[in-house]
C-alpha cells in the first residue's frame, strides 16, 4: 500500500512541472480597439484556441516563430501573418487593433477561453524632438491600466508637481466656413450714439494653419450687412442701413500651450485680426427743396419743413477694422478626440471708414464700437482618418459665430 502511494504521489511530482512547462511554452496577449480603447484578452497564442472581439470569433492558427494569425471562425478567411510585439498593429475584419500587452501564458489550460473585456488608457507622451517638438504626441499609445495597489498606504505616495514645459501638436492646414459670423456695434453719426448692439453680420470662407504654437488664417467674407437701422429715425435721417458688404480677412497669433494632468491642458493666446470691406450705405436724408425735388422721391412738408425735403440716398463705402483679441483656453484631448472651451477678451477695436453721409449743408461720418468686449467658444475635433479631422468651434457673446473645417495634419 505505502508503495502503491509513492509511486503515485512521484507520478504527480513528475507530470504537473511538464504541464507547468507546457503551459508556460505558449505567449498570451491583449488586443485594443486603436479608435475606442476597448481591449480583450488574455488570448492564448496556441493553435485552435478561439476568442470573440466585436461579436466575431476568431481562431488562433498556425504562424513561424514570433508571427501570430487568425482566421475567421464563420468564414474561415485569415488575416496576418503579424508580428506578435507590443503596440504592432494589425487588422482583423474592418476594424484597427494593437496589441498593447505580451506575456508567457501562466494558466493550466490554453484551450479554455478566460479573455475579458475592459479598457485601455492612453500613455503619457513621450520627450520631444528637439527639432520637431510636435513629435511629442507621435509616441502616444494605447496601454492595459495598472491594477489596483493593494497597499494602503499608496494614497500617501507624493503626487507628481505640474509642469509648465511647453506642448506642441503636429502642424496643420485648416479650410473652414462659417455660415454665419456676428460682431455687435454700437453704431455712431457724427459722434451721436445711435443704435446699440446692433449685429454686422457676413459669410465666412477661408484657410488657416498652425505651426509650433504660431496660428495664421486669411479669406474671404460676402454678404455682409446689418439687418437693423444704424441710428434711430429722426427728423433729419431715416432708415439708415448697411448692406451689400464683400471683402477680405486676415489674423495672425500665437498660442501657448501646456499640460496639467494627463489629457487635460491649458493654453493662452494673443490674436491680431484684420478686416477690409466694401459696402452699400443708404438712407433717407433731408436736403433742400429744390434739389429734393430735382432727384425724385421727395417727401415734403412746406407746413412742417419749409425749405426742406427728403431724398433717397445712396453710395459705395468702404470700412475696416482691426482687433486684438487675448484667450485663454482648458483643453482635453484623447487620441482620436478633443474639445476646449474659452474665454476670449477684446482689448482693441479699431473701426474706420470711408466716406459721409450728406445731411443738408453738413458731413456726418459713421463710427461703430463692440458693444461686449467678452465672448465664450466651445470647439471640439475627431479624426476619422490618419492625418484628418473634422473641426468646429461656437462662438457667442459679443462675437457670434460658427465655423466648420476640415483639417489635414503633419
Amino acid at each position: 500500500m505505502h508503495r502503491f502511494l509513492f509511486t503515485v504521489l512521484l507520478g504527480v511530482a513528475i507530470l504537473f512541472p511538464r504541464a507547468g512547462m507546457a503551459a508556460a511554452s505558449y505567449r498570451c496577449f491583449w488586443l485594443t480597439e486603436t479608435i475606442t480603447g476597448q481591449t480583450i484578452g488574455p488570448i492564448v497564442n496556441k493553435p485552435g484556441h478561439r476568442f470573440t472581439v466585436d461579436r466575431r470569433q476568431w481562431i488562433v492558427m498556425e504562424a513561424a516563430p514570433g508571427e501570430i494569425s487568425f482566421a475567421d471562425a464563420k468564414t474561415l478567411g485569415l488575416e496576418g501573418p503579424y508580428d506578435l510585439i507590443e503596440q504592432r498593429i494589425i487588422g482583423l475584419g474592418k476594424k484597427a487593433y494593437v496589441f498593447t500587452r505580451i506575456q508567457d501564458f501562466e494558466g493550466t489550460d490554453p484551450d479554455k477561453s478566460v479573455a475579458v473585456l475592459s479598457q485601455a488608457v492612453r500613455a503619457p507622451a513621450q520627450s520631444a524632438d528637439t527639432e520637431k517638438p510636435w513629435t511629442k504626441d507621435l509616441p502616444a499609445r494605447w496601454v492595459l491600466a495598472p491594477v489596483p495597489s493593494t497597499n494602503p498606504g499608496t494614497y500617501r505616495a507624493n503626487n507628481e508637481q505640474w509642469s509648465l514645459q511647453q506642448t506642441f501638436v503636429s502642424p496643420s492646414i485648416l479650410l473652414f466656413a462659417e455660415p454665419f459670423h456676428k460682431i455687435e456695434c454700437d453704431w455712431k453719426l457724427g459722434g451721436q450714439l445711435g443704435k446699440t448692439k446692433s449685429e454686422l453680420e457676413t459669410k465666412r470662407y477661408g484657410i488657416a494653419g498652425q505651426w509650433r504654437g504660431i496660428e495664421a488664417e486669411a479669406g474671404i467674407a460676402s454678404g455682409g450687412k446689418v439687418s437693423d437701422t444704424l441710428v434711430e429715425d429722426g427728423p433729419l435721417v431715416s432708415d439708415l442701413k448697411l448692406g451689400d458688404c464683400d471683402g477680405w480677412f486676415a489674423a495672425l497669433g500665437y498660442r501657448y500651450s501646456f499640460e496639467i494632468e494627463k489629457q487635460w491642458g491649458v493654453s493662452f493666446s494673443v490674436h491680431a485680426s484684420y478686416e477690409s470691406m466694401d459696402g452699400t450705405l443708404s438712407a433717407s436724408v433731408a436736403a433742400e427743396k429744390a434739389l429734393a425735388l430735382g432727384l425724385g422721391d421727395a417727401v415734403s412738408d412746406d407746413e412742417q419743413t419749409p425749405g426742406y425735403g427728403f431724398i433717397k440716398w445712396k453710395n459705395n463705402t468702404s470700412w475696416d477694422r482691426f482687433d486684438l483679441d487675448l484667450a485663454v483656453a482648458l483643453t482635453y484631448d484623447e487620441w482620436y478626440w478633443g474639445g476646449s472651451g474659452s474665454v476670449v477678451l477684446n482689448c482693441l477695436s479699431e473701426f474706420s471708414a470711408d466716406g459721409s453721409l450728406p445731411v443738408l449743408e453738413s458731413e456726418y461720418k459713421l463710427d461703430a464700437e463692440r458693444t461686449s468686449p467678452i465672448s465664450f467658444r466651445i470647439s471640439g475635433w475627431y479624426s476619422p482618418a490618419d492625418h484628418l479631422a473634422l473641426e468646429g468651434s461656437l462662438t457667442v457673446g459679443g462675437e457670434t459665430s460658427l465655423r466648420l473645417g476640415v483639417s489635414y495634419f503633419f
